[in-house]
């Protein structure tokens, strides 16, 4: 069985996913023609190489036109189904994005067809969700594993103001999924940094088994953020096989 473990000791965004994903070997040709599948306009894909701290990794940037228009759930939705990404590809992306759109409609009190994406930020999420999905079917990957995220902590400036850390639809997903929290920060000097953003959050907990699996490692790549810390921003992950679940 082929296994995707990943080891957020930094956090886990949508782009930080990807590009541990790249480095650990993801075709990205082949991953930028599966993307177009969508019918997204605006937007570009930027693949390259990343070095802090001594650690070599890929970054992954999804590069978005101002000039987007409004999405909701309800119009998402279909666009990923519509879509001509793989069947499991379009299943996949959908648990992810609704899981994440459930847990916006629960913070924000609102129905969750309703739910609203910042314009730039729909379109970002949407590449960074269906290019996982589509990702875990070009890489053959049957089950995902992680460790606990590092979530940040302090505060942060959002859409809505001032917000805690995790945010609150990160600490939702969080919650709903039963995840273990508590790892520590890997510098306590920093005093208001997000790690873990909603997306990766996403990501990570309507996918993942939070266990760590017994497997033999072939290939492991490293996705660093865009924020520069104290330490190496980067979502680590490994990929192998294993001949049993743990």
């Amino acid at each position: 069985m082929k296994i995707a473990f990943f080891d957020p000791f930094s956090g886990a965004a949508g782009d930080m996913v990807l590009g541990a994903l790249l480095d650990a070997g993801l075709d990205f040709p082949a991953l930028e023609d599966g993307l177009t599948s969508l019918g997204l306009d605006g937007y570009a894909l930027e693949s390259s190489p990343a070095n802090h701290h001594g650690i070599s990794g890929t970054h992954f940037a999804v590069k978005v036109a101002q000039s987007q228009p409004q999405r909701d759930w309800a119009s998402i939705r279909p666009l990923i189904e519509n879509s001509g990404l793989p069947g499991t590809a379009r299943d996949r992306a959908v648990q992810i994005f609704a899981r994440l759109a459930e847990a916006e409609a629960h913070v924000h009190g609102t129905p969750v067809e309703l739910v609203h994406f910042h314009e730039v930020g729909a379109v970002d999420a949407i590449v960074d969700i269906c290019g996982f999905a589509l990702a875990m079917d070009l890489m053959e990957i049957d089950e995902v594993y992680s460790l606990p995220p590092a979530v940040g902590q302090g505060w942060i400036r959002a859409q809505h103001g001032l917000m805690p850390v995790p945010a609150p639809a990160t600490a939702q997903l969080l919650t709903t999924a039963m995840v273990p929290l508590g790892r520590p920060m890997p510098d306590q000097s920093v005093e208001n940094v997000e790690l873990l953003t909603p997306t990766g959050a996403a990501i990570l907990v309507s996918q993942a088994i939070f266990e760590q699996p017994v497997f033999s490692a072939n290939a492991i790549g490293y996705g660093f953020g865009s924020k520069q810390l104290p330490w190496p921003n980067a979502l680590r992950v490994w990929i192998g096989e294993t001949t049993a679940s743990t």
